[in-house]
């Protein structure tokens, strides 16, 4: 966990990678955050980690009560896409009667589209202006934290670009595995750090440059860190949707969803108690 208040000085010159605990060696940082990559799992971190109340203060700023309202705050997916994922999940995963939980709720949006499949949903989201935008636009009583979630309750826990936000992975997974039912699943989507994108463009990749990142996954690293959080049956989730592109574009998708080189990774793992 991040302190609240200060960061130890000197900085360490090494840590072990979140997902592998291969040592990573970081080097002289001169103060400035930047990316460091696992030899091993080819993970990419920040170093230094902003302080909590760092990240606190940005993410107050980027979700103005303006901002929320005009859904541009930037960290919520289009609604088309929303639209195809969820139908996507229902013919492939999800059953009728299930139990999910949005993880990073936002504003409620994909949670409205699964309720108005027939689902029962519920959502957790951090930031308190997204919460109350749920509450007046969709009636929503999305939940601030995990601790306040039934425990071996849901069927289905989804967290849609949000993994590469948080400063301590592995604990947010334990925390979400303890709210599955024995054997049921999570979904997961995360920027891949071995892209196309990310191959291209090192450091400089557009993911890497979005400073709410502060981990970015390969499958390797993923799949690692599942395991550790006490997950079973990791499947990379190849074919998903891509939205509504020309014919071209949609066979490229393809192509880089089948190669492992698309910008996104997605998952499907179960919770290991049976």
């Amino acid at each position: 966990m991040l302190s609240m208040e200060s960061r130890p000085e000197p900085l360490q010159d090494s840590i072990k990678c979140p997902a592998c605990a291969v040592e990573m060696l970081f080097g002289e940082a001169n103060g400035a955050p930047r990316w460091v990559r696992c030899p091993e799992c080819k993970l990419m971190m920040r170093h230094p980690m902003p302080l909590v109340r760092e990240l606190d203060k940005m993410y107050a700023k980027a979700y103005s009560p303006t901002a929320v309202k005009l859904d541009s705050t930037g960290f919520e997916s289009e609604e088309g896409m929303l639209v195809h994922l969820a139908a996507f999940l229902i013919d492939r995963f999800f059953r009728p009667g299930d139990r999910i939980l949005d993880f990073g709720a936002g504003s409620g949006r994909f949670c409205r589209i699964l309720r108005d499949a027939g689902f029962q949903v519920d959502g957790v989201e951090l930031a308190a202006e997204p919460r109350a935008e749920a509450k007046a636009r969709f009636g929503f009583e999305f939940r601030s934290t995990l601790s306040e979630m039934r425990e071996n309750y849901y069927d289905w826990v989804v967290a849609i670009e949000v993994l590469e936000h948080l400063p301590d992975p592995e604990h947010t997974l334990v925390e979400l595995r303890s709210r599955l039912k024995p054997g049921a699943a999570v979904f997961l989507t995360t920027p891949n750090a071995s892209g196309l994108q990310a191959r291209l463009n090192r450091f400089a990749w557009r993911e890497a440059q979005n400073p709410f990142h502060l981990i970015l996954f390969t499958f390797p690293a993923l799949k690692q860190l599942l395991a550790r959080a006490q997950y079973r049956d990791v499947q990379s989730v190849l074919f998903s949707p891509v939205g509504a592109v020309s014919p071209g574009r949609w066979a490229l998708h393809r192509a880089l969803q089948l190669l492992r080189l698309y910008g996104s990774i997605r998952v499907v793992a179960r919770n290991a108690d049976a």
